[in-house]
């Protein structure tokens, strides 16, 4: 019985363990495809536009002055 029941706790981990890898491959690509073809810079996986370091300069006409609106 506990060896049974070992089993099913394990198959049922790595069940979990699986359901909770998702591929972002998928959002990153849909995400990417909307960007503007300016925004040719990536830092960390996303694409940023030159001159990102000075976004008070160079973003928030697009993007607001919290940084997280898009157009």
């Amino acid at each position: 019985m506990r060896k049974t029941t070992g089993i099913i706790l394990i198959l049922l981990l790595n069940i979990a363990i699986v359901s909770c890898n998702t591929d972002s491959s998928t959002e990153t690509e849909t995400a990417s495809s909307s960007v503007p073809s300016d925004h040719t810079v990536n830092e960390h996986g996303v694409l940023h536009k030159s001159g990102l370091n000075d976004p008070t300069t160079n973003c928030v006409s697009c993007h607001g002055s919290d940084l997280k609106g898009g157009s």
